[in-house]
């Protein structure tokens, strides 16, 4: 018995070897629980103020068939609201503070707003400008709305969830569902989801619109106020040339767009509009550079027989290529210098527009009759 006994006490593992285990676990355990924490938020830092709320927008093959920035510049002739109602830019953000209603639920109103970004079925906007995060916290909680936090950043969400849009003054109030405050920026979103993946845009988690095509990179730009992208395939349904085609049809981009880029010109800073038009080729942009100089300089504007002639609307300072775009320069607009967005309806863009719908006719199902009464016996 005493051998038996000594036999067992000389096989049992030692306590240190119990506590290095436990330990081995308990690191363990933490290591998987710290890969299942999200870190908190922080936005990428970019050089311009423009490339910094397109980041916020996240790029899928929705919102890249329609965005559109806008900041605020000492010396434009237009500021952030007159912007959108002047120059009719579009894809419009889904709030600017503008209505009653959108001021007394968040205390922010468009006066305070320096920039914007939006996107098309994109869910959500980004506001810049100078507001007071306790202030607006304070008036979102005393309007019932509950608070959560994803990635160190507060989300509200409002106590009645609008499913259906309603415009007032410019403001859709389905954008009060959810309000997020991150460093300056105002996020405004229809669903929570829409939300937190602005925040992760932002932060370089996914790709975002920032990183797309960039009108920077056209010579002689100079200072943006703002631009707008629509894909040409869009476009084409707009300007009535695109046979039966809708752009419900559609489920993603084209690739090939066109961009209105407002700007001060860098040497007297007096407004200029640009137009691009991506004609996919270096090769086709350069062949094609003689054609749309003309349309520019003595064509027309026309969308579904409304319009008139380029010449009403500005003066033609240059058409140039630059790469695969050809590019106009127009100056001496009529609003306030620069020209309204309807100039994209330029009867050579819309030409240029309609070789990128597809050919044929769409398929679609056709819709099951209701039976009459007698069926239904």
């Amino acid at each position: 018995m005493v051998r038996e006994s000594i036999s067992i006490r000389r096989f049992r593992p030692p306590a240190a070897l119990y506590l290095f285990g436990l330990a081995f676990a308990l690191g363990a355990l933490a290591i998987f629980s710290s890969q299942d924490e999200t870190p908190n938020f922080a936005p990428t830092e970019r050089e311009s103020q423009i490339a910094d709320l397109l980041q916020w927008i996240p790029a899928t093959d929705q919102t890249e068939r329609g965005y559109a920035v806008w900041v605020s510049l000492p010396e434009a002739p237009l500021g952030v609201a007159d912007a959108i109602n002047r120059l009719s830019i579009v894809p419009v953000p889904l709030a600017l503070g503008r209505s009653v209603e959108f001021q007394q639920t968040t205390g922010i109103s468009a006066s305070q707003v320096t920039g914007w970004a939006a996107a098309h079925e994109a869910g959500v906007s980004v506001l810049a400008g100078q507001f007071d995060r306790q202030a607006v916290s304070v008036t979102l909680e005393g309007g019932g709305y509950e608070e959560d936090v994803y990635r160190g950043v507060s989300i509200w969400m409002a106590p009645d969830q609008r499913d259906s849009s309603l415009i007032v003054q410019g403001d859709d109030l389905r954008a009060l569902n959810v309000v997020a405050l991150a460093e300056d920026r105002l996020l405004v979103a229809h669903t929570r989801l829409a939300a937190e993946q602005a925040l992760d845009a932002a932060s370089g988690r996914v790709d975002n619109l920032a990183d797309r095509a960039d009108p920077r990179e056209l010579p002689g730009v100079g200072e943006l106020a703002g631009f707008m992208v629509v894909d040409q395939r869009d476009l084409a349904v707009d300007c009535g040339v695109a046979g039966q085609w809708r752009k419900t049809d559609f489920s993603d981009s084209s690739d090939r767009t066109v961009g209105i880029v407002y700007r001060l010109d860098p040497d007297d800073r007096a407004p200029v509009t640009t137009v691009w038009t991506d004609l996919g080729d270096e090769v086709v942009a350069e062949a094609g550079l003689f054609t749309f100089d003309d349309g520019w300089r003595h064509g027309f504007v026309n969308q579904i027989g409304l319009g008139g002639p380029v010449s009403a609307l500005a003066t033609i300072q240059a058409v140039r290529r630059s790469g695969t775009l050809v590019v106009a320069d127009l100056v001496q607009g009529r609003d306030n210098g620069w020209v309204r967005s309807g100039v994209r309806y330029l009867v050579d863009i819309c030409e240029q527009s309609s070789a990128v719908v597809p050919a044929g006719q769409p398929i679609r199902e056709t819709p099951l009759a209701s039976p009459s009464p007698e069926e239904r016996q």
